[in-house]
């Protein structure tokens, strides 16, 4: 009965770690549609968790001929003094709207310009390229987790399972003129620390690196 179980739990494990999920859509927001008007190439990056609350603001990174420029959506304020609790549920309400709708992504309050030389821009662009992002290949692909194979393995009578359900996503889309592409990756720095590592989660992360030192995007 034990030896049951215990396949019944891997055979679990395993399905749900190799599992496919489906090719990721982006939705072109009126702030992409601007910029696209305006400049060659646009990236995008931003992560999606569990709750809106943890989402981190969206990274824009866009290229006109030399000319590297980046930007930043943003909540228009991290701490709220003491308000009237209406007005503070009205204004919570309308930041976490403006940030998580794509349809009211726009130039507002909410874009912030960064100040960033333009030699600084300009490396961070080849960095980011010298990782060929255009050729990933995301989860929809891959699948998410680890491979049937590594999901899970067994210490004496422990099964260890390396899946995490409450993970969030990383997202970067890379607009031109002519194409959008769109990658969507399930936790990856954690499936990275758990899985034998592969050159699509390295470079999503590499790429999440290289952003964050720019553009600060996460909440401290």
């Amino acid at each position: 009965m034990k030896a049951f179980l215990l396949s019944m739990l891997l055979i679990y494990a395993s399905i749900g770690a190799s599992a496919q999920v489906t090719a990721p859509k982006y939705q072109l927001t009126p702030l992409d549609s601007l910029l696209r008007q305006h400049v060659d190439t646009i990236f995008v990056f931003y992560t999606e968790a569990n709750s809106m609350l943890s989402n981190s603001s969206i990274a824009y990174i866009t290229k006109k001929d030399s000319l590297v420029n980046l930007f930043k959506y943003d909540m228009t304020f991290r701490r709220i003094p003491l308000l009237p609790k209406s007005l503070y549920t009205y204004l919570f309400k309308r930041e976490i709207l403006m940030m998580s709708d794509p349809k009211l992504r726009t130039i507002n309050e909410n874009f912030q310009i960064l100040d960033t030389p333009q030699d600084l821009s300009q490396q961070l662009w080849r960095d980011i390229m010298k990782f060929d992002p255009v050729n990933m290949q995301d989860d929809s692909t891959l699948g998410s987790g680890c491979r049937e194979d590594e999901s899970a393995y067994t210490k004496g009578s422990i099964i260890e399972d390396h899946n995490i359900y409450d993970g969030g996503y990383l997202h970067l889309a890379m607009i031109t003129k002519d194409e959008i592409n769109f990658f969507k990756f399930y936790s990856p720095n954690h499936f990275l620390q758990t899985c034998k590592p592969t050159t699509d989660r390295q470079t999503i992360v590499g790429i999440e690196k290289l952003i964050t030192q720019y553009i600060p995007i996460y909440k401290r």
